[in-house]
């Protein structure tokens, strides 16, 4: 259990919940991380909450950007990140204090290229109940492994939202080092970014617990839908679509241009 885990947290104004984000990475079971937060040019009290935590655990990295977007932030992490896995987790968003010690022993185990666990959604407010923690063992054998054709045919005909965003995914980061988040994208580049890890042959591990907690709150960028923002959708499915087409998948080409119409 020597390997390290890059944690990566784009930061944006997210002063309300940044608190409980990394006290849930502090939580963790699994010691060996670093903690990469890479504030996008917030304007609220997110930055001197990353400096504070900065500061009170020698794990935790802080970069600073000017406002450029969550893709140029994920990209500075991705580039300064040193773990031999990676995991992506959003600034309002919490994980369960087993999750990154099950995902890793998950990888291990199937010799995946991708572990991802199902969503807890919770609402603005909403508290998380206090977790008991009892021996972790018991979880190691509670996943499914898919490989990679089935997981892209499920993915691009729209049979599971899983692996739709990178939140609560973790991968080895030797897989992903040519990928980078396309910065033109408002919306979708997390999805973009998954399937193109699904192209470059990814299989993956799905933890049967929802151990990442989704806030879902007005302000969030899932529930943005400016015209900026479809577009940058659109242009997502059509990617993909494209792409399908390119590998002559067609079933798969056709389900990605129901979902474009």
């Amino acid at each position: 259990m020597n390997d390290l885990i890059s944690i990566i947290v784009p930061v944006y104004n997210s002063g309300l919940y940044l608190n409980s984000c990394i006290h849930s990475v502090l939580q963790q079971t699994f010691p060996h991380y670093e903690l990469i937060l890479v504030d996008d040019g917030s304007q609220d009290e997110s930055e001197i909450i990353c400096e504070k935590a900065c500061k009170a655990d020698q794990r935790i990295r802080f970069i600073r950007q000017t406002h450029q977007g969550v893709s140029a932030a994920r990209n500075r992490a991705l580039n300064a990140a040193k773990g031999n896995y990676l995991f992506f987790l959003d600034s309002d968003d919490m994980i369960h204090p087993y999750l990154l010690e099950v995902l890793y022993t998950t990888l291990s185990r199937t010799h995946s290229t991708m572990a991802a666990t199902e969503y807890c959604f919770i609402e603005n407010n909403d508290p998380v109940k206090p977790i008991i923690k009892t021996s972790s063992t018991q979880y190691f054998s509670d996943y499914i492994h898919i490989n990679n054709q089935t997981v892209l045919d499920m993915f691009v005909q729209g049979h599971t939202l899983l692996l739709y965003g990178t939140g609560g995914i973790m991968v080895r980061s030797i897989e992903a080092r040519s990928l980078r988040f396309d910065e033109r994208m408002l919306n979708g580049e997390d999805t973009k970014f998954v399937y193109q890890m699904l192209l470059k042959g990814a299989n993956v591990a799905i933890l049967n617990k929802k151990w990442y907690y989704y806030r879902r709150y007005e302000g969030n960028s899932c529930k943005k839908r400016t015209i900026s923002a479809c577009r940058s959708m659109y242009y997502c499915e059509r990617y993909i679509r494209d792409n399908e087409l390119k590998q002559h998948r067609l079933l798969n080409a056709i389900a990605r241009e129901q979902i474009l119409m």
